[in-house]
């Protein structure tokens, strides 16, 4: 996958929508352009959702849709929250 470069002419948001995702290949996804799937994919929505981080990503030298990492092996997915909704705080024991 080539570098993504976008300039005040061609916004973000252009430049992702004209992006096609296929099927995973190995541990990455492959890009090409002209399928509609591309707004479906969870990076996608992400990436819409903070544009500014997404820009960050792209300085860093990340390629959208590849792994992390400088073998590029690394997840591919964002990291999940999970919220504790007991109100217990680490080191909590019950009945002290």
């Amino acid at each position: 996958v080539p570098s993504i470069r976008t300039t005040k002419d061609r916004p973000l948001k252009e430049w992702m929508q004209n992006m096609e995702i296929e099927e995973p290949s190995g541990n990455a996804y492959a890009i090409s352009s002209n399928r509609a799937s591309y707004q479906e994919h969870l990076l996608y929505v992400h990436f819409m959702k903070n544009p500014k981080g997404f820009q960050l990503l792209l300085k860093g030298g990340y390629r959208p849709f590849t792994g992390l990492g400088k073998n590029e092996d690394g997840i591919l997915q964002p990291i999940s929250i999970s919220f504790q909704m007991n109100m217990r705080g680490l080191g909590y024991h019950e009945g002290i």
